[in-house]
């Protein structure tokens, strides 16, 4: 059986890059052709309305921002564990951070494992309900990069195009 993957963008889309991770999802569904057992889906700021989705999953792709000082534009790759003590997200419109919603599916009995995906924003403070021109010239590669780590653990995906 294969496992059930979610590919999970999260952000408020009005606070600029604030909605990268939720931009790079769509990059991810309009260029990329997904096996049967991954679903992507938009979390934008919906906090813990997102339980059920990531209670039904063996894999949850995570896909946002974080800030941990260093040059806007760095990509950040791991797991939670790896990944926590270095990386903070960002305060954000978030009704609850995604790691509280995570906290609380441990919680509720279930703990899928999870990939994150990061990038450090270049404005997220400002209301521009669209990346910032720098962050938008980093999409691909971003998505470049996620769609290549889940190819080295068996997810593959092929181009559209």
């Amino acid at each position: 059986m294969n496992k059930k993957i979610l590919i999970l963008g999260v952000g408020n889309v009005l606070l600029g890059d604030e909605g990268f991770g939720v931009h790079a999802m769509r990059y991810l569904a309009e260029n990329y052709n997904w096996p049967e057992n991954v679903r992507l889906i938009d979390g934008a700021t919906l906090g813990l309305m997102l339980m059920g989705e990531l209670m039904e999953c063996d894999l949850a792709v995570i896909l946002d921002i974080a800030t941990a000082d260093n040059a806007p534009g760095t990509f950040y790759e791991g797991d939670p564990d790896s990944l926590g003590s270095s990386l903070s997200l960002p305060p954000s419109m978030h009704q609850t951070g995604i790691k509280d919603v995570l906290i609380s599916c441990d919680l509720a009995g279930h703990s899928p494992e999870v990939l994150l995906f990061c990038m450090e924003p270049y404005n997220y403070h400002i209301i521009r309900p669209r990346l910032t021109e720098e962050a938008e010239k980093r999409l691909p590669a971003f998505c470049d990069m996620v769609v290549s780590s889940l190819r080295e653990i068996g997810v593959v995906a092929e181009a559209k195009f």
